[in-house]
């Protein structure tokens, strides 16, 4: 199962223990690939990549970033 994801982070306010500014903050978009071997039971590879913008830009440090993701999605 191929999973996509977008998550875009705004703010009204600087955060400053949590790394987020005024305004449009970050996107994180990603991609998993999954194998089901049980509904609860499922390992994934994938791929997310996160860009910072504004004043959470100039908090952290950082502009762009990848990752490479390898976990286990386990229900209970």
């Amino acid at each position: 199962m191929l999973q996509p994801s977008l998550e875009v982070v705004a703010s009204a306010h600087n955060i400053e223990p949590l790394d987020i500014g005024k305004g449009l903050s970050k996107t994180e978009l990603s991609l998993r690939l999954r194998y089901e071997i049980k509904r609860e039971f499922a390992p994934y590879i994938g791929f997310s990549w996160e860009k910072n913008y504004g004043e959470t830009k100039k908090v952290t440090h950082k502009g762009e970033e990848g990752t490479f993701l390898l976990g286990l999605r386990a229900l209970f």
